[in-house]
């Protein structure tokens, strides 16, 4: 709580001049970690991506909601669905290497049409690892077939480290 004020208007800075030299949309990490009073923060973030969505429609553009790992807020698509019901111009964006208790697939099918970007990485099942796709345990074909299941048409976006698994010392 005593970090909200301060996120909201700095994350209005970076709208305000990006959106000044094109950027319409903006992925927004809904927490940090550890999570603890889940509730509470909830609310927080809510609260807080209401103001940013609807500072960022003044500028014609669009909050996209990252779905993330772990204890943080987002992090399968019950929590996603419910950070976004704040207002009804947030989006997702899909990263592919944070859904740690989730089926990808099923995801992907539940959020929907709420999908406009993504960060697509493969990992290990284990923790996200940002290896390229076929590297680690994510069937793309299923992926791929959601994502025309619901008609998907926007980037794919790779979101990569430097170390692939072939590379890690064993």
């Amino acid at each position: 709580p005593s970090l909200k004020d301060y996120t909201v208007s700095y994350f209005k800075t970076l709208i305000e001049k990006s959106s000044s030299i094109g950027i319409k949309r903006f992925i927004i990490h809904s927490s940090g970690e550890p999570v603890f009073e889940r509730k509470a923060r909830m609310e927080i973030a809510k609260e807080s991506l209401k103001e940013l969505a609807d500072f960022a429609k003044t500028f014609d553009a669009v909050i996209c909601v990252e779905d993330l790992p772990r204890t943080c807020l987002g992090r399968n698509f019950d929590e996603i669905l419910e950070l976004i019901s704040a207002h009804d111009s947030l989006k997702v964006c899909l990263d592919t290497n944070h859904l740690l208790s989730e089926n990808l697939s099923d995801f992907i099918k539940k959020v929907g049409d709420k999908i406009i970007t993504t960060h697509i990485s493969d990992y290990d099942f284990v923790d996200e690892k940002h290896w390229l796709p076929f590297e680690g345990k994510i069937n793309w074909e299923e992926v791929v077939s959601a994502l025309n299941e619901i008609n998907y048409d926007g980037v794919w976006l790779y979101e990569i480290g430097f170390k692939a698994p072939w590379s890690m010392p064993r």
